[in-house]
């Protein structure tokens, strides 16, 4: 088993690394890549190594002439495990409407076979620190929100916890108010006094902290990267462009739960669509792929195997990835809610073909 997007409490996972790895190794996974959301503390080697350290002692790190780490090895008794340095980078795709207006819908691409140091020396690494700072920012304006609503958390006194995590999510914030006010959580969300069932940190995060919330903040308007535009995330183009430059490999995320709304597609695809806040409007799911290849110079992949997706849709977006000869991966997208599990089947051939791939972003880029 194999399992290319997971997700630590770095951002808005809810299990450490150490528990991560702990889990794959007993699971006998193979390969694993941690893809916190735009940010590499997750694997940063001043707060894994320890981790490492505590789960084998033969330890190693790739180099590729001798200079470029991007994973590392665990080898023991119970089997060996790849780990990829990986992230998932918010951006946006630019798109016109029916009526011709320039709109701009979230997307996610995921880079692997990142290198810590070319990384933070980039323009990645900037596009990050912008996302930390934008969170953060969304965090006091929302918490202050909730003073309105008798809350008493403290912003302040929040960044005075060592281990809060780089990037600062609805879910870190909704699991603070449970831990702090249950019952005026509980009252304001009308969960009747009789309901004994533990109320979810999911459910806070849709219902109290969602975006038809009168609290919810976007993030994107507090951002400003290496685009220096203000509250404009980065487009796929300019994402694309930030990964191939640091050798990382770019794939577009979970491609099968984005919602595709147009021309003859429209009236079928309202009534099957997967829910999803990230519609993208006016464009075709090959018309996604060709601006991948066009942006990535035909570098890119797309991730078809998604634990949380529907097999039909599985099935339509590998049928697409071989039409257009793309490699594709395979992930859980793994946060570590109580219903998920580590690790998904996949052929040998994913993991071949996306180091194919690293080899190739390489080669193409000249950069090592």
């Amino acid at each position: 088993m194999i399992d290319l997007q997971v997700h630590t409490l770095e951002s808005d996972g809810m299990w450490t690394l150490e528990e991560v790895l702990s889990s794959a190794k007993k699971l006998k996974i193979t390969h694993l890549a941690i893809t916190d959301h735009d940010s590499i503390d997750g694997w940063k080697e001043g707060r894994a190594w320890q981790y490492f350290l505590d789960l084998s002692r033969n330890i190693q790190r790739t180099r590729n002439n001798m200079t470029y780490n991007d994973q590392f090895f665990i080898d023991d008794e119970v089997g060996n495990l790849a780990v990829i340095q990986g992230e998932e980078v918010t951006c946006q795709l630019e798109v016109k409407t029916v009526t011709g207006k320039l709109r701009r819908k979230e997307l996610h691409m995921l880079a692997y076979f990142l290198n810590e140091q070319r990384t933070l020396d980039s323009r990645l690494g900037q596009h990050n620190e912008a996302m930390k700072l934008a969170y953060r920012a969304r965090m006091k304006k929302m918490i202050t929100g909730l003073g309105s609503l008798g809350f008493t958390l403290d912003f302040d006194e929040l960044m005075k916890d060592n281990a809060i995590p780089r990037v600062m999510t609805r879910e870190y914030l909704a699991e603070k108010l449970l831990q702090t006010d249950y019952n005026r959580v509980k009252s304001i969300m009308k969960i009747p006094k009789s309901n004994k069932d533990p109320i979810m940190t999911i459910d806070v995060k849709n219902r109290l902290l969602g975006q038809k919330s009168p609290i919810y903040a976007s993030v994107e308007g507090f951002y400003f990267g290496p685009n220096k535009k203000p509250g404009v995330l980065p487009t796929m183009q300019e994402t694309v462009d930030m990964i191939l430059e640091v050798g990382a490999v770019p794939v577009i995320s979970h491609p099968a739960r984005y919602s595709f709304v147009d021309g003859p597609q429209k009236e079928k695809q309202r009534s099957t669509q997967v829910l999803s806040k990230r519609i993208l409007e006016n464009i075709q799911p090959k018309k996604l792929i060709e601006i991948l290849i066009a942006c990535s110079r035909g570098l890119g992949g797309l991730e078809v195997y998604n634990a949380r997706d529907a097999p039909e849709k599985v099935n339509f977006w590998l049928k697409l990835a071989k039409e257009y000869q793309l490699f594709y991966t395979a992930g859980t997208d793994f946060h570590g809610d109580t219903h998920e599990t580590l690790g998904i089947a996949a052929s040998p051939d994913v993991i071949d073909n996306l180091y194919t791939a690293r080899d190739r972003v390489r080669e193409t880029m000249g950069n090592l």
